[in-house]
């Protein structure tokens, strides 16, 4: 009978720790899914994103490709300029801004088009929904890229340094 009682109590300890393992798991991952690497000066720190974010907010882009197809969409995001006003980080136009994906594709943008308000976007929601897992954790839309050219998927971070 003891020895019923000892392997019962391994198998309820083994559940107990696998069911705590799996959950926080989870938390990390939903963690890391909601936060953005942004290097400043060769400095490392991360943004968490939020839909909470007083910032956070959904708008209508018109996707244009180069063969003149457009497509109208709803997204939900932070302007990248209200991201490094709650980070600290200044801007001016000696500023370098990249944005990097996983597969370390970099689009550079400049201080004016990022402060030129309704126009950089790093979002994580497209037409109500969370991003596809092509477009990955967050996505780069500029509102006025006249053909949608550098708008990016799968974010990995943003980089920040003075000329």
């Amino acid at each position: 009978m003891k020895k019923q009682v000892k392997i019962a109590l391994v198998i309820v300890f083994v559940v107990i720790v696998g069911i705590l393992v799996f959950v926080n798991r989870n938390n990390s991952v939903n963690s890391a899914e909601n936060s953005i690497a942004i290097v400043v000066n060769g400095e490392s720190e991360n943004f968490e994103f939020s839909e909470s974010n007083s910032d956070f907010a959904a708008f209508d882009a018109v996707m244009t490709k180069k063969n003149g197809e457009s497509f109208d969409k709803n997204y939900g995001g932070i302007q990248l300029k209200n991201i490094f006003s709650q980070t600290g980080i200044e801007i001016s136009e000696n500023t370098r801004i990249s944005v990097v994906c996983s597969d370390n594709y970099s689009v550079s943008l400049t201080a004016e088009e990022v402060l030129k308000d309704g126009n950089v976007w790093l979002v994580n929601q497209e037409n109500g929904q969370p991003l596809s897992e092509d477009s990955g954790n967050f996505m780069l839309v500029i509102t006025m890229d006249e053909f949608s050219t550098r708008w990016a998927k799968d974010i990995a971070q943003i980089t920040v340094d003075e000329k």
